[in-house]
């Protein structure tokens, strides 16, 4: 899977060819409104049912699309979600999701304007956590294979444009369109995991949870777990909002060590596969497959997706 996580990184940021059938069609620019982002999701596509088949595990893997109108355009946004059904409880849903598109140079705010702009390759805004969850898919696949309870992998569309443009995020449309089919549990979203911080991880966690519990689970791993709202408010940014407003438990992985320092190249032309520290990512993984594995009642010791924290 290590090889998997790398290739998938340096494809999504436009260094290495999604299909190799056609030599010229880079993943140039995954911002709104810029079709890249669908290319992207074709690619993500082809991965996951790679990952299906050679684990012979059965998932359930489709598009989730609508319009939004901004700036008098109908703008298309395009969520993927990866379904593995629940055994026991299928009507209990738990959730493992990042935000796909990336935050162009042009402003904090799509403008629908022709002016030049800087690409921004999202490495780990929000290419990391991507990867992220292409590896606990491959994780669910191999380990996971009839879960208790159904989990919907998610890549989310909109990120970007909903934190600045009060447009409806990816994950607010899940959420909408989820809340009244499924009892959604516990939602565990991945956001710039990839680049080193000294402060190393960060887990901050909605006040639905049990920040006891999640201290025990994390203690032996020197991570850091905050509450919403100290040293950041998590609660009204990224996709985290669209949980927590239907009073879901929620918790955000970042790197970022709550956000009262972003780092240099947010939202850069410098946020490139060069500044990802891979032991960083792996280890950032691995955890997440120790939260699904206890959100799954499993034994907390975890089966790891990639083995950096060995």
């Amino acid at each position: 899977m290590e090889d998997i996580t790398r290739d998938a990184l340096l494809v999504l940021c436009g260094e290495k060819l999604p299909f190799e059938t056609n030599p010229d069609q880079f993943i140039r620019d995954r911002s709104v409104p810029h079709s890249d982002r669908f290319l992207a999701i074709a690619y993500l596509e082809s991965i996951i049912e790679s990952i299906a088949r050679d684990s012979g595990c059965t998932l359930k893997l489709f598009r989730q699309e609508w319009t939004e109108t901004h700036n008098g355009k109908e703008v298309p946004f395009m969520n993927l979600i990866v379904r593995f059904a629940g055994s026991v409880q299928p009507d209990h849903c738990i959730v493992v999701g990042a935000h796909y598109d990336v935050q162009n140079s042009l402003s904090l705010c799509w403008r629908g304007t022709d002016e030049p702009y800087t690409v921004t390759p999202g490495a780990d805004d929000n290419t990391s956590g991507v990867v992220g969850c292409l590896a606990i898919i491959h994780h669910l696949s191999h380990h996971h294979r009839a879960p208790s309870k159904t989990v919907d992998v998610l890549f989310f569309d909109g990120e970007e444009p909903g934190l600045y443009c009060n447009l409806a995020v990816g994950s607010e449309y899940y959420v909408r369109s989820r809340k009244d089919e499924v009892k959604i549990e516990f939602a565990l979203i991945a956001d710039m995991i990839g680049a080193h911080a000294k402060e190393g991880l960060v887990y901050s966690l909605g006040k639905q949870v049990d920040p006891l519990e999640w201290s025990i689970l994390f203690d032996e791993r020197n991570i850091e777990v905050a509450q919403y709202g100290a040293p950041w408010n998590c609660s009204k940014v990224t996709d985290t909002a669209s949980f927590m407003s239907e009073g879901i438990a929620t918790a955000l992985i970042s790197n970022c060590a709550g956000f009262d320092a972003v780092p240099s190249f947010y939202h850069t032309e410098n946020d490139a596969p060069g500044i990802i520290d891979w032991t960083t990512l792996f280890s950032a993984i691995d955890t997440m497959a120790l939260i699904v594995n206890h959100l799954l009642q499993k034994k907390l010791t975890p089966h790891l997706v990639i083995g950096a924290a060995r």
